[in-house]
């Protein structure tokens, strides 16, 4: 699975992710700050990438955006060992097979996918 983090996305939980292997690109590392939602989207669907972002705007897509599959994580303490934790956890969890092409809603206690 790969991944494109958007700016908001901690660096910590970046490296987390490649040291579990993962393929990530970080918008912060490729000078791309600043894209909009529009053109993230539009980047993670070219190169076939998961997006991972904390914000919420991203959970109310219209169904015509074309995307690969959008994790929304919105915990109460959002510390960059915390997103990370809960993070691998649901890409180790047998949901990870559904997460493609859906836009999932990850929090303290569940899993939302749409």
């Amino acid at each position: 699975m790969k991944f494109l983090t958007d700016e908001n996305i901690a660096s910590h939980v970046v490296l987390k992710l490649r040291q579990a292997n993962y393929d990530v690109k970080d918008v912060k590392e490729e000078a791309l700050r600043g894209l909009s939602d529009k053109k993230l989207l539009e980047l993670s669907y070219k190169e076939k990438r998961v997006l991972l972002s904390h914000d919420k705007d991203f959970i109310h897509l219209p169904a015509r955006v074309k995307h690969n599959g959008i994790i929304i994580i919105r915990l109460q303490w959002q510390t960059p060992e915390s997103v990370s934790q809960r993070l691998l956890h649901l890409l180790r969890s047998s949901l990870r097979r559904k997460l493609a092409n859906r836009v999932t809603l990850l929090t303290d206690t569940r899993v939302v996918l749409r």
